[in-house]
Formats: structure tokens, C-alpha cells, sequence
């Protein structure tokens, strides 16, 4: 089967045999290998923030306090005409993030490249952070702050219960070792609880002890409070809300759409959807194929992509299965590359994200920073990034049909619409800087 042939099998004709979708997956990698040159940006990314950092954050400040003002809620954050607060610099603290992830997830390289002396913050254990701030105990004292992110990998790999429990207690006498020697401990929230966790019991203990530790509690919107607070206490009068930022320049962003679609196999006339990330029950795979093929009843022309890494209790073959039957379905059953991600945006009319829970816009954003539209349920911090009309649909989780009406209206709109709801999608996250966020969690802690 010919290339042409092959794409056409695999949007047009449904989910294509195994063989086929060796071919094709086999073909998007030739595409990635020849944009190597290309792809050698991604490693010269940190530089190249440095250099555009103090212009973008001007420039997007500047775009954010015009437009992002009139189409967002009020947030307990950072005024829009602040002017840029001074950071931290390595003679006055030392930032310790833990765990370091910043090699699978931008957000934490992110937040260091904000840094005019990016020596302050870099990754480190609890261990460590406790032997830095010993070290310096008698002299020019800095202020050592431990940041943590994700607890999962705390007790994640506990073969049973009361190995769980004992690391558990291991790390808060090691946080509270640390407080009492003088650190300051903050905790960003990124999950309520960990996806699939296999110790809930533990993992609700231990995040009310890291709770009741920390100094700051960093929550990315004021609608995340309620939905941890469901898992477990929050001391409220240590929490900051600080909006997620935006991924801006952050992946390659040249591939037209034209050229997108093309490669992909789609037509210029087609209303494609994209869901884009690790696929997981809770992200809602299922229901949107469901969905998806209701709607493709009534609109034959509408497309669906699915890309991402499948994870337990997900294996290769399992959401192949779920779409068997459906056509219109472009799958991609494993782990894109950053250089991958634009023709898998840029082909699509809107990204849809229809978990069943979530807590932080991380997907949402990342979508809309490729000035994509997102189809997105009422949970978490989604409306609060999501503006039903404006830089998206949001639709009501709780009743059955919801998912389907939203694929039926984003389907129905004109194409000056759909074209429309493109433009506010870049402006809607346009003000939500790396900068501000450092600013905000950093700020006056030290010196």
C-alpha cells in the first residue's frame, strides 16, 4: 500500500491492521529524523530562553494586561500591572525542587530559566537540601527553600503497605528536620491525589503531613482548593494561587496547517479533533471514542486523533481495540516527541480533554499556546482556564450526553468561528508568564 493510500486507510477507512500502523508510525518517524537539525533546537532551548526571556515577559505583560483582563475571572494572584519583581539570587537562597522531572515535563526548567541567576534553584532531594543548609550553619546564612512538586515517587515503589508507611514517616522527619533547622518548605499541587496510586490510605496521610509542614501551598486556581480539600485538610492561610503558565515558544511551532494535514492524511475540508497525552482511564479515552462516533453519524467529515504512551492498566492494542470499530480514528499508541507535538496541533481544529477528574490546565494550556481551542468538562480548574465560547466549549460532566453535544456543537460551528475561537485561544493565555510564577512563589522569602 502506498503512502497515500496508507494514510487514507487510517483516517478514512478506520483503525488500520498492525502492519499498517507499523507503516505509518514508521513514516511519522522518518519525518521526526528529518527535521534532526531542527530537532537540535530543542537542546539549545535554555539558551535561547535566556536570551528572549526579559523581551517576551515585557511583550506578553504588556498583550496580557489589555486582553487577558477582560476575558478571565479575578485571581488572588499577581496584579497584571505589577512591575517585575526582583528574584532571588544564589547569594541570598537556595532552591531545592524536588522530584526532578524535568527531563519528561517543561515545568520545572521552566521556572529555573526565569531566574537572571539560575545558580539559585536546581533539583535536590530532602537529603541534600538538609546537608546544604548544615554546611552552612555558622556562616553568611542563605535561605534554603525546598520546593516540592509530585509526591508519587515517595512511596510509589513501596512493595507493600507498611514499607509505604515507613517511607511516609522517613520523609516528614526528614521536612521537619529541615523547618527546624531554618528551611522553607513549598508545596505545588499538581495532583490531588497521584493517578493510580496504589496506596491511597498512605498517600492521603502523607500529603495532610506535607500540608500541615509546608510554608506556602501553591495551587494553580482558587477552584483546586475544594477539590483537594475532598482528599484531604488545607491550612488556607498558607496557600497562594498563581495561575499555570503558558507554553509559548516552548515546543516547534512552524508546521502549517496545510502541511500538517497533509502528512497526516487529512483533508482541508475536515474538522478534526485531537486528544494529545499519556492515555489513561481517567483522561476519558473511551467516552470520546464513544462520542466521537455519534457525532460522526451526523458529520462524516469530522476526524479524531489519538496520540500518546498508553499506561496502566492501558497496554499497547487496548484503546486500538476500544476504536476498532469507529472510523475516522487516527491512533498513535505511544509517547510523541516534543518536535511531534505541532503537526499533531496544528492539524486540528480543537484538542479535546475529557477527564473525569483534574486538577491543574497543564494539557489545556499547552494546547492553547498552538492557539488550538479546547473541549473541555466543568472540572477543577478547567472553566477557570476554558472560557465556554471564547477560547473553547466546556460542556456539563455531569450528564451523560455532555461530551457528545460539545463535539456536536464544535462541529456545527462556521469556519469564521472556528477561525475566531483560534485567535482568542493564543490571546486567552497570553499574560500567564514563567516570570510571574517565580515571582510569585519566590518572592520575599529571602534577603
Amino acid at each position: 500500500m502506498d503512502d497515500l493510500n496508507l494514510r487514507k486507510a487510517a483516517v478514512h477507512g478506520g483503525v488500520i491492521d498492525q502492519a499498517q500502523l507499523a507503516t505509518l508510525e514508521t513514516r511519522i518517524s522518518e519525518v521526526a529524523a528529518q527535521q534532526q537539525v531542527l530537532t537540535d533546537f530543542q537542546a539549545e532551548m535554555v539558551q535561547l530562553f535566556k536570551l528572549l526571556r526579559t523581551e517576551q515577559t515585557r511583550c506578553f505583560d504588556a498583550l496580557g494586561d489589555a486582553q487577558h483582563a477582560g476575558t478571565t475571572s479575578a485571581r488572588p494572584a499577581l496584579p497584571q500591572d505589577a512591575a517585575p519583581m526582583p528574584l532571588p539570587t544564589s547569594s541570598t537562597a537556595r532552591i531545592h525542587f524536588f522530584p526532578d522531572y524535568g527531563s519528561a515535563n517543561p515545568y520545572q526548567p521552566l521556572i529555573q530559566v526565569s531566574f537572571p541567576d539560575e545558580s539559585t534553584i536546581g533539583p535536590g532531594t530532602i537529603d541534600q537540601a538538609i546537608a546544604a543548609l548544615r554546611a552552612e550553619r555558622g556562616s553568611v546564612r542563605r535561605k534554603h527553600i525546598f520546593h516540592l512538586h509530585w509526591t508519587n515517587t515517595i512511596i510509589a515503589y513501596a512493595p507493600n503497605y507498611a514499607t509505604a508507611e515507613a517511607l511516609k514517616d522517613a520523609f516528614i522527619s526528614k521536612l521537619r528536620t529541615f523547618r527546624s533547622l531554618g528551611g522553607f518548605v513549598i508545596w505545588t499541587i499538581h495532583n490531588a491525589l497521584s493517578h493510580e496510586s496504589p496506596y491511597l490510605a498512605v498517600e492521603r496521610a502523607l500529603s495532610t503531613e506535607i500540608a500541615a509542614c509546608a510554608d506556602r501551598i501553591h495551587l494553580h486556581s482558587a477552584g483546586a482548593i475544594q477539590v483537594v480539600q475532598e482528599e484531604f485538610p488545607l491550612p488556607e492561610d498558607r496557600i497562594v494561587i498563581l495561575p499555570h503558565p503558558n507554553y509559548v515558544g516552548v515546543y516547534q511551532n512552524f508546521v502549517s496547517e496545510a502541511t500538517a494535514r497533509a502528512r497526516l492524511g487529512l483533508a482541508a475540508s475536515d474538522i478534526v479533533f485531537s486528544f494529545v497525552g499519556m492515555l489513561r482511564p481517567y483522561k476519558g479515552i473511551e467516552p470520546l471514542i464513544e462520542a466521537f462516533r455519534l457525532v460522526r453519524m451526523k458529520h462524516p467529515s469530522i476526524r479524531l486523533i489519538i496520540a500518546g504512551q498508553p499506561m496502566p492498566p492501558y497496554v499497547p492494542g487496548t484503546v486500538a481495540r476500544m476504536a476498532s470499530n469507529v472510523p475516522g480514528i487516527t491512533l498513535i499508541e505511544r509517547r510523541l516527541s516534543d518536535a511531534e507535538l505541532q503537526w499533531i496541533f496544528n492539524a486540528s481544529d480543537f484538542a479535546v480533554l475529557p477527564y473525569s477528574r483534574i486538577l491543574t490546565s497543564g494539557s489545556a494550556l499547552n494546547a492553547l499556546s498552538f492557539s488550538r481551542p479546547v473541549i473541555v468538562p466543568d472540572l477543577g480548574v478547567l472553566p477557570e482556564t476554558v472560557h465556554d465560547g471564547v477560547n473553547g466549549i466546556v460542556y456539563d460532566s455531569t450528564i451523560p450526553a455532555g461530551l457528545s453535544k460539545a463535539l456536536e456543537r464544535a462541529a456545527s460551528l462556521p469556519a469564521a468561528e472556528r477561525h475566531r475561537m483560534r485567535q482568542t485561544a493564543m490571546e486567552s493565555i497570553s499574560g500567564l508568564t514563567w516570570r510571574r510564577l517565580a515571582e510569585g512563589l519566590y518572592t520575599g522569602i529571602a534577603g
